[in-house]
């Protein structure tokens, strides 16, 4: 991979094209994304609450982000399947240690990269994935509900399998992809923990549709530019 490639010159005009779609206009399906992660983010911070209380809830609030994002179309897996089928997701997501909540690229380390690897399993075992396709899926879940990891769907696979030409064609979530994606991060570090900061890069509220105090991660950020930078 030539230095060449990860120096888009117009890597923060492409971000901003993506989030301006969706900061003034809450009812923009860009948005879904923010209302599943308000929702996990904020309710696994209050003590003696657990998501299994809510279960319905929890499932259709995970259900319908994904709906927005395609998950459901045509012959997919999950439109054979009602809400319910996130039960036992939800379920483990209660038993998770709260450490692994604060996972973003730049702690993409060893250990770290290996719980990520063991949570997208895990994901696929308790929506009974099976040996489907189930990339795009897992990434999207796991996206929505911690901002972990980019979701690897059509648009961001083609954006950095051509930026990793050779390297890695992001076909398959393994440590290899992941340690591309940080070496992104780090090629473009100062453009996107300045977007993180940035008070436009945070999270829309539902119920207002004003910006909430919850900052994009910045694997969020590193996924805004894979979709938008192939999106047509």
């Amino acid at each position: 991979m030539s230095n060449t490639k990860l120096k888009d010159k117009d890597f923060i005009y492409v971000v901003k094209k993506y989030n301006d779609l969706r900061k003034d206009n809450p009812c923009h399906r860009y948005a879904s994304s923010d209302y599943c992660f308000n929702y996990f983010q904020l309710k696994q911070t209050k003590a003696k609450k657990s998501f299994s209380d809510d279960m319905e809830y929890s499932c259709n609030v995970l259900g319908f982000y994904l709906a927005s994002w395609g998950m459901y179309r045509g012959s997919s897996y999950l439109l054979q399947n009602s809400a319910s089928i996130f039960k036992g997701l939800i379920e483990y997501i209660d038993e998770m240690d709260k450490v692994y909540w604060t996972i973003d690229v730049p702690e993409f380390t060893d250990e770290n990269i290996e719980f990520l690897i063991s949570l997208y399993n895990q994901i696929a075992k308790k929506i009974k994935l099976d040996n489907r396709k189930k990339v795009t899926l897992i990434t999207k879940i796991m996206l929505g509900i911690w901002g972990c990891v980019p979701a690897y769907d059509s648009y961001f696979t083609k954006t950095f399998s051509n930026i990793f030409a050779g390297e890695c064609a992001f076909t398959s979530f393994n440590k290899k992809s992941l340690e591309s994606i940080k070496k992104f991060y780090e090629a473009y570090q100062l453009d996107i923990d300045c977007l993180a900061k940035d008070g436009d890069y945070r999270t829309l509220d539902f119920n207002t549709g004003e910006m909430t105090n919850l900052p994009y991660t910045k694997s969020k950020i590193i996924d805004m530019y894979g979709f938008q930078k192939s999106y047509k």
